[in-house]
């Protein structure tokens, strides 16, 4: 059974949207904690929620799980994974647990507890945790089947800052006309799979918002969301740590030469249109 008082939370976006920003935000609060890492084990391929679809995955859940969801080298050279969350002896005990439940009858309470047992055990007297791995959107509708009571964040931050910050990362497209495209791409994966999501599960927020004249109204609509009431520490933090200029807003009219200003502007604007036909919530335009 969780030791959690409260709904868990999830913080999801594309990448480069401020899913960073707005966990550590949240995390601030004295009743959240914040889950130091992307978990990746619900979301990712092959990962939990895939296994409860279909339990015939689970060596390879297993297998990921035991390995580059356990320990692996980010992009900025640091370690990451489940084992800074948790005993190596600890992951094989809920592996176990896991495997006895491999029914459909099963499988979704015993999916639950493994992620209890991972996720529970950062709250360190909190009433609930914070997860802020950016593709949990992608998994949102299939995530409300094992907590039902989930309360999930999409964040969203003006496309062409997305485009212009996701072209300095090795991992993203290198130009930030691609990076549109990038993003877009990311919004309609979001979409498909959080579509059908209870309202009271899901709510789209502007990482502009947060740092901008809208402030206390994003506030006070994100923590009446997420169950929370207003916190001296959380106040603090916002104050302290969220402003435009760590957001870097605007970002893009500095990385985008002179000479493409316009057809980047414009191409933007293409993209947003295109997006909004299709019933795609795309926040700042």
């Amino acid at each position: 059974m969780t030791k959690r008082s409260k709904p868990p939370i999830f913080i999801g976006g594309t990448g480069r949207s401020g899913t960073t920003i707005l966990g550590r935000l949240l995390g601030s609060h004295s009743a959240v904690s914040l889950i130091p890492i992307e978990t990746r084990f619900l979301v990712d391929g092959r990962g939990l929620l895939d296994l409860v679809d279909d339990p015939d995955r689970f060596p390879g859940f297993r297998k990921r799980v035991t390995g580059t969801w356990w320990r692996r080298t980010s992009a900025y050279g640091d370690s990451r994974g489940l084992h800074l969350m948790m005993a190596e002896s600890e992951l094989h005990e809920a592996l176990a647990d896991l495997e006895g439940s491999l029914r459909p009858d099963l499988i979704l309470e015993g999916a639950r507890r493994f992620a209890d047992r991972i996720l529970d055990a950062q709250l360190d007297g909190a009433d609930t945790w914070v997860e802020m791995t950016p593709t949990t959107v992608r998994k949102g509708l299939a995530l409300s089947r094992l907590y039902p009571d989930v309360r999930l964040v999409h964040i969203h931050r003006d496309g062409r800052d997305v485009a212009c910050s996701v072209a300095k990362m090795a991992w993203g497209p290198r130009d930030p006309f691609e990076g549109l495209e990038w993003w877009a791409d990311s919004l309609r994966r979001a979409a498909r799979g959080s579509a059908g999501m209870d309202r009271s599960s899901l709510l789209h927020i502007e990482l502009e918002d947060i740092v901008g004249p809208a402030r206390d109204i994003a506030m006070e609509t994100l923590l009446d969301f997420v169950g929370l009431e207003p916190d001296d520490e959380m106040t603090a933090y916002l104050e302290e740590n969220i402003t435009s200029d760590h957001a870097h807003m605007d970002r893009w009219m500095k990385d985008v030469g002179p000479e493409r200003i316009d057809a980047f502007r414009a191409r933007h604007r293409e993209v947003v249109e295109d997006l909004a036909r299709n019933g795609v919530t795309t926040g700042a335009s």
